[in-house]
């Protein structure tokens, strides 16, 4: 996960996490969400992390918190739609009813993405927050769980 997001680049951090936070802190960030969030989704193109879904937070009957990030070269191929699919799938099963994800007011990749979806989209706080509902959407038959 570290790699990747050392990976993206400045406007993709400051997209990502409101400001950069350095290779240090993103290590930092990488070893804590591994450790604490319920779910981390990838997608691996030639045995290389191009992408990750993060649930940050999920219980049943609560808002599960996503996370989400695709390495620039392999973005606009559907992997951010694929990741927020499954991400949304794993909340359901686990009884959230909606998920939120929030991102920089610029960062457009995860503004169309989030469209796709029909998500609720809110900018009144200054960032861009995407609600949606967890139930199966358009897209979801293709989503194939790795065992």
């Amino acid at each position: 996960m570290f790699c990747l997001l050392q990976r993206l680049d400045v406007q993709a951090r400051l997209d990502q996490f409101g400001h950069d936070p350095g290779d240090t802190g993103l290590e930092a960030y990488s070893y804590a969400s591994l450790a604490a969030a319920p779910a981390v989704f990838g997608a691996f193109i030639g045995g290389r992390l191009t992408g990750i879904a993060e649930i940050a937070r999920c219980a049943p009957d609560i808002t599960a918190i996503l996370a989400l990030a695709v390495e620039a070269e392999w973005r606009r191929q559907g992997i951010g739609y694929r990741l927020l699919l499954a991400a949304l799938a794993c909340a359901d099963g686990w009884g959230a009813t909606r998920a939120q994800l929030q991102c920089a007011r610029t960062n457009w990749a995860v503004r169309q993405t989030a469209q796709k979806t029909q998500a609720r989209i809110n900018l009144a706080t200054g960032k861009f927050i995407a609600e949606f509902n967890t139930q199966p959407h358009e897209g979801f038959a293709d989503i194939t769980p790795a065992h």
